[in-house]
Formats: C-alpha cells, sequence, structure tokens
C-alpha cells in the first residue's frame, strides 16, 4: 500500500523499526489500527507526507518552534486531524539510525509512566507504542502540541483573503503562478476537502 492509501484510513503513528529482511524501516499504524511497514526510513516517510500535504517542514519547524520555544523535536500540524509529535522510540544500532517517531495527537489516548525513562503512548484504536523518554518530558512534548494545534487552527479558519484585499489581488491575475502560489494553493484545496469531508 501506498502512503496516499494509509492517509484514506488516517495516520495515528509512524514508528522507527528494524525489520528482519529489511533493515531500517518505518512502522505506519493507522486510525483503525492497522499496521503496514514501509520499507523507508522515517525521516524519508515524514518528507513525503509533507510533499503529499504540500508542507515544507523546515519552515513549519521553525515557524512552530519559536511559537513553543525550542528548535528540536518540534510538533509538525499537516491539517487539524494530523498533527505529528516527534519523540524518541528506539535505541539506534548504528550512529546514523534514527530514534525519533511521530504520534498524532489527535490518536493519543493516554500516556503511561513505565520508569526508567519509558513510557506507554496508548493509542484511541488500544495499540501501544513504547517511547524512551521520561513522562514529564513526554508531557511537555504533548503540551507543546496542543499549542501547536490551537496555532494552526486559529490561523487556517481565518479568511484568507478580506474583502479589502480581493480587489488587489484580482489586479494582479496577469501575473503566472509560482510553484509557491501552486503550494499554497494545493494546501487551501485539502484543507477544504477536509472540511467537507
Amino acid at each position: 500500500m501506498s502512503l496516499t492509501q494509509h492517509l484514506k484510513e488516517g495516520i495515528a503513528c509512524l514508528k522507527p523499526i528494524y525489520e528482519r529482511g529489511i533493515g531500517n524501516a518505518t512502522q505506519i499504524i493507522t486510525v483503525p489500527g492497522n499496521s503496514y511497514i514501509d520499507t523507508r526510513i522515517t525521516k524519508s516517510v515524514l518528507k513525503h507526507l509533507a510533499r503529499l500535504y504540500g508542507v515544507d517542514l523546515s519552515a513549519m519547524r521553525k515557524n512552530y518552534g519559536e511559537i513553543v520555544g525550542q528548535k528540536n523535536m518540534v510538533p509538525i500540524p499537516f491539517n487539524k486531524n494530523l498533527l505529528m509529535i516527534p519523540l524518541k522510540m528506539r535505541k539506534p544500532i548504528t550512529r546514523n539510525d534514527g530514534t525519533t517517531g511521530y504520534i498524532n495527537l489527535t490518536q493519543l489516548e493516554a500516556v503511561k509512566d513505565q520508569g526508567e525513562n519509558q513510557v506507554l503512548l496508548i493509542l484511541k484504536n488500544g495499540i501501544q507504542v513504547r517511547c524512551l523518554m521520561k513522562a514529564s518530558t513526554v508531557e511537555k512534548h504533548i503540551r507543546n502540541a496542543r499549542i501547536v494545534l490551537q496555532h494552526y487552527q486559529q490561523t487556517h479558519t481565518r479568511l484568507k483573503f478580506p474583502l479589502y484585499h480581493i480587489k488587489d489581488f484580482f489586479s494582479d491575475s496577469s501575473r503566472p503562478a509560482t510553484k509557491g502560489d501552486i503550494a499554497i494553493l494545493v494546501k487551501e484545496i485539502l484543507c477544504i476537502k477536509e472540511r467537507l469531508g
């Protein structure tokens, strides 16, 4: 199955794993609780997800990092139902193996402290995901994710072109569209599609 097909089910978690016969891979857990193996590393799956949503990951991390006051492990909103919280989910075998996985805030039911820098993340579908961080640190990341989600919802539910700007917008209609214009348009269409159902 492709990532686009997984999006139809909804993504609950992207987890870095070592898969026999494949090596470094990603387990994709969907909202209904289905589990799929993607042969790409988690970082690549996240980049592909960003391309599908027309999202600039570097800009998102910078902008939302400033809002929550941190440079690393910044929550990434793709839409109001898909906000990915980066969390450490495994110990690497080699130096360049990624340790970070992503939990969708909207699919997180509970966090259970297991002691010794470990917690269990309980998803709404009942699946438990092990996280190698202190419970207090995980709770901080969840609080930051809620702040990001609130900011995202406030900025993405406003009218993009207030009435006094519409005349100026259409007066420049002879200008060719740039890739940036098209990316914004794709993002807006996806938001409208999401709101409609």
